[in-house]
């Protein structure tokens, strides 16, 4: 026993233990994408075996944390790192089984309190001798998982217990005779033109409109239509005078009111505006769930049951819900009693409530499609007399004692709201102290002397990379009519450039408040709605006057980007890019195709979203950018005259704040410069549309001198768009990178051919081509106004800059390091300019408005750097391993070590800043949405990688997998993690972090092609250490 104890607690099965975790978290994202995220749950995240693994896994993690006496040993820093995560793992149960989360619906005027929960729940409940008695179970119901669960119910004189057969998506309910049973109506009812089926039990009663229904009732009631059996048959009685439609012979006979009347099958019962039909009498009902029979989704889930009592009497009953859904009782007659049966989620009263004052739903002008919605509410809370106004949107959180409500979704009218709920106090203070002390424990391992990394960086005087580190660390946390088409591409190419400049240099306030030339916003446009830089030679300029010009002609131009195979066949085009006049169906008052479909998407939850709803959203997104360049609605070039704050405007709004004079101006101004423009394409006289240019300049003079004067500022932005320095800088870096890699293994092979003076220049070349992308980051933060690492595009800039200066700070001892790291800027810079990646200069969207993502962010991405440098460096140990022979082997194993113990450090380094913006973004998203984890495929696959980089920065300690080899090789195929992370979450699977997403595409050829190239390395490598173990 002690063996296996021991065996439990040591590090090698910790080892195994963090590859185990790693593997399963990284399975239940493809089960959620492919299944949701409640069989995810069920089968992995919230599931017994799993919580017994962490269990195991924090035991490890505490032993090993006090194993060695940290304390007495001075190792502060592996003790406070360990306790942690330790600490995290506490405030995850906590969370996990105290914390709860649920929906609050509310209608525009109405209040309420009644939280709608995430868990659902199995009930039974018995009214006995006038008590009460009820117990419930919370289950966790999916299509891939056995559903178990089981209620025990104890009354005065019988012990009851509820269990769980069966869990059936998309269900029917069935009703049909049997040979005993109650008696049961199946009816319809009309009232006011509202339709509504139901069905009656002997003793039941529903109210239609006004009156109620009752069958078979022992008192008579007021405002009661009465139907009652005999062994005679059915009959009815009217509480007013009413009438008797047969729907076979349009016979209409009055009914009086009090007198009982025969209630026939297929017959209409009149009662004022209420009309009621007998559909099926059943003697002996009896109702049950099966599989829907078609492939039409029910949207109905159930979960069927076995009954029985202590003397094992049992009966089969069902529960029709599921999450989202508080399903009335089934009652079942078991045992000579009355028994509900429920299961579904249930309402939890709050100890305050919020008031509905006005939902808010922006659409976009062209498809009429959501563009944003927000929440205007009034929080009452009796207890102490306090009633205060807040406003609730997207990303934008009301916290009150505890609970955070953060806008989820609508109602389809658009006046109902409704807000997820959040309640985890204690959870979220505990983890966010074990955030604390893992950022202290990694700045005590730094510089504390006893810890691994610090004996790492001392070898060799390898103090470099600790200024590297620092400097990202520091870094990271500051704040911050047509024409023929050959004719209208000629007609634009042929206006002259000066007109043009003048043209670009018109100041425009984007949607999101940044002040911008024209020049940036006609970039950023035609890149949103066609994921390319120019069309047929254009630039963007050119390209957005035409539109405006002409916009026939660009309507039937295909250059709306579409990926996503279904959605095509939708819009009717199978081409990759598509006109915008495909969205419209030509016979049906140009109806748009993608209507019915984008509302659907919108009122899902963001994480119930589908891979088509999300494409849906995207290309929806896309079509009303184009319709909005067309119409020229992205012209906001007019101020308000004396109000500075207020947006300002284009043409086509209006125009009531200005004054009259002014107003007129805005009003034909933009109309009067295209028209010039045609009769200047057609003259070639220019001097009209010039004079047009100069009076929308002084009028921006005249009204925003103050907020407009930088000129150096939009002059920069226009130089930036222009030069393009990353795209240029890729190509530099990848090919003098190239060059001294070849020249530094020419020189390991054969040391008589130093090429001092070329590698010399080599060196210099990329120093100051580092100088050139750090002069671009800092541009971009200056002409943006905040740290640039808020998306996608931004990142991967940022990381090649993090890569080359992790490779500079290395170059003293081993100079293959930069010619590693100059190739990996080229690649990562090269994958930035994809037509997938966004280079637009945004201000931040509200999600993105936070400090705590500028440092989730850029930690988390120079993280990135420092792993791809290993990885980079473990191709290249592979490859010297590959050329090591007698004559050389010596020499070859000293620099294979040298750069191991580099790749070592630079994966220390990298998994501390992996490890800490993974959990300062768990603070971002408690600040944005309400929770600081939710398994989200994106936090779980950054999870995942922390997990597989913490296993082989221990590998050395672990039996086995010490050598050199074994942790080169992990080295490099740990990035894949990396990669899917970054990449594979963002583009194929389903998640929240649609912000930095972009089309979903199949897996390039090149990957497979990388994949079996590393692996035919690593085999043939395998057999060249074998022969010369490096040791």
């Amino acid at each position: 026993m002690k063996k296996f104890i021991d065996f439990i607690l040591s590090i090698k099965f910790g080892g195994i233990l963090l590859l185990f975790i790693a593997f399963t978290t990284a399975y239940a994202t493809f089960i959620e994408n492919d299944f949701g995220s409640v069989a995810a749950k069920a089968a992995v995240y919230n599931a017994r075996w799993f919580e017994v693994v962490i269990l195991i896994a924090f035991l490890n993690i505490a032993w090993n944390a006090f194993k060695y006496n940290p304390i007495k040993t001075k190792r502060y820093s592996v003790f406070v790192f360990h306790l942690a995560f330790l600490l995290i793992i506490l405030g995850a149960a906590i969370t996990r089984y105290i914390g709860f989360e649920g929906v609050l619906a509310i209608r525009e005027g109405q209040s309420s309190n009644l939280l709608m929960t995430d868990e659902t729940y199995i009930r039974l409940s018995i009214s006995e001798e006038e008590k009460e008695y009820s117990a419930e179970e919370s289950v966790l119901f999916s299509p891939i998982t056995k559903a178990k669960g089981k209620v025990h119910l104890n009354t005065t004189n019988e012990k009851y217990t509820l269990i769980c057969t069966e869990y059936l998506v998309n269900a029917q309910e069935v009703i049909a005779e049997a040979a005993e049973g109650p008696q049961m109506l199946n009816l319809s009812a009309t009232v006011d033109g509202k339709f509504n089926r139901f069905s009656l039990f002997e003793g039941e009663s529903e109210t239609i409109g006004v009156n109620r229904v009752s069958f078979q009732a022992k008192e008579r009631q007021a405002n009661t239509i009465e139907i009652s059996s005999t062994s005679e048959g059915l009959f009815i009685r009217l509480p007013q005078d009413g009438a008797r439609l047969n729907m076979m012979s349009t016979d209409n006979i009055p009914l009086k009111m009090d007198s009982l009347y025969p209630f026939d099958e297929r017959v209409v019962y009149q009662i004022g505006n209420e009309n009621l039909v007998l559909k099926t009498h059943y003697k002996h009902a009896q109702m049950s769930v099966q599989p829907s029979q078609t492939e039409e989704n029910t949207g109905v889930n159930a979960a069927r049951f076995i009954l029985k009592n202590s003397q094992g009497k049992q009966i089969e009953t069902y529960a029709i819900g599921g999450k989202g859904y508080v399903a009335p009782a089934n009652r079942i007659q078991f045992d000579g009693k009355t028994f509900e049966v429920s299961y579904g989620s249930k309402n939890i009263e709050l100890p305050f409530s919020l008031k509905l004052n006005d939902f808010q739903l922006e659409r976009y002008p062209a498809s009429n499609s959501p563009s944003s919605y927000a929440s205007e509410v009034t929080l009452i809370d009796n207890r102490i007399g306090l009633k205060k106004d807040f406003r609730i949107f997207m990303n934008n959180v009301l916290d009150y004692e505890g609970y955070r409500f953060f806008q989820s979704s609508y109602d389809t009218d658009e006046k109902g709201s409704i807000l997820s709920v959040n309640h985890d106090f204690w959870g979220m203070l505990i983890t966010y102290i074990g955030y604390g002390l893992m950022i202290f424990g990694m700045f005590l391992a730094i510089f504390e002397r006893s810890t691994h990394f610090q004996k790492i960086i001392r070898t060799k005087n390898v103090y470099s990379f600790t200024l590297a580190f620092l400097l990202i660390s520091g870094f990271s946390i500051l704040p911050n009519s047509s024409a023929s088409a050959q004719t209208a591409i000629e007609q634009l190419e042929n206006i002259p450039q000066q007109h043009l400049e003048k043209f670009s240099k018109i100041i425009v306030q984007g949607h999101n408040a940044r002040f911008k030339p024209i020049n940036s916003m006609s970039s950023e446009t035609f890149r949103k709605f066609s994921r390319q830089s120019g069309f047929k030679g254009l630039n963007t300029d050119q390209i957005l006057l035409g539109m405006m010009i002409d916009p026939e002609f660009w309507m039937r131009q295909d250059l709306i980007k579409v990926s996503n195979d279904q959605l095509k066949k939708i819009i009717g085009n199978t081409n990759s890019r598509v006109s915008f006049a495909d969205f419209f169906f030509q016979n049906q008052q140009n109806a748009y195709k993608l209507d019915k479909y984008v509302d659907e998407a919108y009122r899902k939850n963001p994480a119930q979203r589908s891979t088509l709803d999300k494409d849906i959203i995207s290309v929806d997104e896309r079509v009303n950018v184009f319709y909005m360049a067309l119409t020229g609605r992205f012209l906001t070039i007019f101020p308000v005259p004396n109000l500075p704050n207020e947006p300002w405007k284009n043409s086509a709004d209006k125009l009531d704040i200005f004054p009259s004079e002014e107003a007129g101006f805005v009003k034909s101004i933009v109309g009067n410069y295209l028209s010039a423009v045609k009769r200047g394409i057609a003259s070639n006289n220019w001097g009209e549309a010039d004079s047009y240019l100069d009076a929308i300049h002084a009028f921006q003079q005249k009204y925003a001198a103050e907020e407009i004067k930088d000129t150096a500022h939009f002059d920069l932005e226009i130089l930036y768009n222009r030069v393009d320095i990353f795209k240029q800088l890729s190509f530099v870096d990848g090919l003098l990178g190239f060059v001294l890699l070849v020249l530094l293994f020419i020189r390991i092979l054969w040391p008589k051919n130093r090429f001092k003076w070329a590698i010399a220049i080599l060196v210099s070349a990329l120093f100051v081509g580092f100088i050139v992308h750090t002069a671009g980051l800092a541009m971009r933060w200056y002409i943006a106004g905040h740290a640039p690492w808020s998306d996608g595009y931004e990142s991967m800039i940022f990381i090649g800059w993090a890569s080359m200066l992790a490779g500079l700070s290395f170059y003293k001892k081993a100079p293959i390091a930069l010619g590693a790291t100059a190739v990996l800027t080229f690649l990562i810079l090269y994958v930035a300019h994809l037509s997938w990646m966004n280079p637009e200069i945004t201000n931040l969207v509200p999600v993105l408005k936070s400090y705590w993502l500028t440092i989730h962010v850029a930690v988390i991405t120079a993280s990135y750097g420092f792993l791809a440098l290993g990885s980079f460096l473990g191709i290249l140990n592979l490859v010297l391993m590959l050329l090591q022979s007698h004559e050389n082997q010596a020499r070859i194993q000293i620099k294979i070590k040298e750069l191991s113990r580099i790749n070592e450090a630079s994966l220390i380094a990298g998994l501390y800043l992996l490890t800490i913006g993974t959990f300062l973004g768990g603070i971002w998203a408690n600040e944005s949405w309400g929770r600081y984890w939710g398994w989200d495929p994106k936090e779980t696959w950054a999870f995942v990688t922390v997990l597989v980089y913490a296993f082989i920065v221990h590998m050395r300690m672990i039996p086995g997998m010490k050598s050199l080899f074994a942790f080169n090789v992990a080295s490099i195929f740990a990035y894949f993690s990396v990669l899917m992370t970054y990449f594979g979450v963002n583009y194929y699977l389903s998640g929240l972090h649609s912000y930095a997403s972009g089309d979903p595409m199949p897996i390039p050829n090149f990957v497979y092609y990388a994949v079996a190239l590393l692996l035919g390395l690593s085999i043939f490598a395998y057999f060249a250490n074998k022969k010369y173990p490096v040791k």
